[in-house]
């Protein structure tokens, strides 16, 4: 975030690459920042139906890690965005087949942390992301 500041850079995250969008394509001058190495699972509140996260986890990695709780992520019904990193679902608002039934991605982020071009950190709140499977058999 230094570096982009210090030479106007406008940064582009880039998540696994699995969008049909270009969304993870920087205009001339841009900065491409990687998150595939911030992909870990800090904590999982199953009471609370929250998970924290950092932009670079695995779409399926966090479909996998509340199953035996009886709960998915959007994995399990997209398949084609089980690779996808949540950062980038989150930039793109990702939906898919099931978008009808459980919503945009952007409907299932709790809260963000996140570095602004000043370099002050800047949090939001949005509204639960999990689904319990009994609500949702079809999916």
């Amino acid at each position: 975030m230094r570096v982009a500041r210090e030479n106007n850079l406008a940064i582009v995250g880039r998540g696994a690459g699995t969008g049909l969008s270009g969304g993870a394509i920087a205009r001339a001058g841009g900065m491409i920042v990687s998150f595939a190495r911030m992909n870990r699972i800090l904590e999982i509140d199953i009471e609370n139906e929250r998970a924290l996260v950092e932009p670079g986890v695995v779409n399926l990695d966090i479909s996998l890690a509340v199953e035996p709780f009886g709960y998915f992520s959007r994995a399990r019904s997209v398949e084609p965005a089980a690779p996808a990193r949540l950062a980038a679902m989150y930039a793109e608002n990702a939906g898919g087949p099931h978008t009808l039934a459980h919503g945009v991605t952007t409907n299932h982020v709790v809260s963000l942390e996140v570095v602004l071009p000043d370099l002050t950190v800047a949090h939001s709140a949005r509204t639960s992301w999990m689904c319990p499977a009994t609500t949702c058999p079809d999916c």
